[in-house]
């Protein structure tokens, strides 16, 4: 039985997620790792091994925290396909302010910095994203199912310009764009999309 870490493990992955979310994989180095987690070389590699190994963990804790949240809300058969697609896009913008976090979308922040999508830590990537977007189409289906949504309304493809928003927006919010207005934006795609003309 290994020896437990003489540090707070999930203080240090928070403090890893942060770098990752700033740097990005590929441009995270050990030392910005280090400063971020307050540990020492030897405790970082006694208790995560590797900078893959630790990102896995950080994937891990961010799905089950800030990532799942907002897919729940995609996914919660109590909101309507409107009120999902408001707490989702309300929670992009402004999930920074209440939580310490950077701005934006950590797995999409992470998508755009990799070196090799077709790396383990790409394809893990890949899967979280692909996750969002049949999250998109859950809420979706559900406003077309309760008659909130046009019949004809093209699930895959308005899933994927919710995506696309969704990137843009995290990418603008690294900018001094204001929240409000991106914000804004969201509501007209939604609006659109939920629109019965």
């Amino acid at each position: 039985m290994g020896r437990k870490p003489a540090f707070n493990k999930e203080e240090a992955i928070q403090g890893a997620l942060r770098a990752f979310w700033i740097h990005g994989y590929d441009k995270t180095s050990l030392e910005d790792l280090l400063g971020a987690m307050g540990i020492k070389t030897s405790s970082f590699y006694n208790t995560f091994q590797s900078k893959e190994a630790l990102f896995f963990e950080v994937l891990q804790y961010y799905r089950q925290s800030l990532g799942s949240q907002r897919l729940n809300y995609l996914r919660d058969k109590d909101l309507s396909a409107r009120e999902a697609l408001l707490k989702y896009f309300d929670h992009l913008v402004y999930h920074s302010d209440r939580t310490g976090y950077p701005s934006g979308c950590f797995m999409m922040k992470t998508a755009a910095n990799l070196s090799d999508p077709d790396s383990t830590v790409g394809r893990e990537v890949t899967i979280a994203i692909t996750n969002l977007r049949k999250g998109f189409e859950v809420a979706l289906q559900r406003g077309i199912q309760s008659k909130e949504l046009r019949k004809d309304l093209n699930v895959e493809e308005s899933a994927k310009l919710l995506m696309t928003a969704a990137y843009g927006l995290s990418v603008l919010l690294r900018t001094k764009t204001s929240k409000k207005e991106l914000l804004s934006t969201a509501h007209a795609l939604i609006d659109m999309l939920t629109s019965k003309l």
